[in-house]
């Protein structure tokens, strides 16, 4: 197939008609593949979706990564070995449902992230920023703060109302600042 035929450097740049061609296939054709190759089709759907991101196409981030949750099994979704793939897919495609102004794609891509008991507050971090950058946008700021102050406690981040204030852009920088920390480890 195309994709097995490609190198790294040669899928980088024909990233989105290969995953555009694999997604075509259907549901008949993408439901016969054996666990492995979903797998690895769903990473490549997350390449897609990443590349979308860097060029502000946000409608299409958003179809490539849908695309690569669906290729995961539903029951071990959240499961080894793909269980770090889901994270990255469903914390894209809450960002992007936010930079397109859908509030409630966000939200539910924030819960499907935030209840799930065996993520670190490290792996929740993203869907935390994208449910403050929300609640600021959308006439709740102090929504917003409390629930930043609750995540910055929770990593132990303590700081009085004289400190920060109810300053939202204060503290979702720190925040940002250390999930960008995290992410980097």
């Amino acid at each position: 197939t195309l994709f097995n035929a490609l190198n790294e450097v040669e899928l980088e740049e024909v990233i989105f008609t290969v995953a555009n061609l694999v997604n075509s296939g259907g549901r008949s054709v993408l439901g016969s593949l054996e666990g492995s190759r979903r797998l690895q089709l769903a990473r490549l759907n997350l390449l897609a979706a990443r590349r979308a991101v860097e060029q502000s196409a946000f409608n299409s981030a958003a179809r490539y990564a849908n695309a690569g949750v669906e290729l995961l099994p539903n029951r071990r979704r959240w499961k080894d070995p793909s269980k770090e793939l889901m994270l990255e897919l469903s914390s894209i495609s809450a960002e992007v449902a936010g930079s397109l102004s859908r509030r409630r794609d966000l939200e539910r891509w924030c819960e499907e992230i935030l209840c799930r008991n065996e993520l670190t507050i490290y792996d929740k971090l993203r869907a935390y920023i994208c449910l403050i950058d929300s609640m600021g946008k959308n006439d709740c700021p102090d929504q917003a703060v409390d629930l930043c102050r609750v995540v910055l406690e929770n990593l132990d981040c303590v700081f009085t109302k004289n400190q920060v204030g109810r300053d939202e852009e204060a503290m979702s920088e720190r925040l940002e600042a250390i999930a960008k920390i995290e992410h980097d480890d």
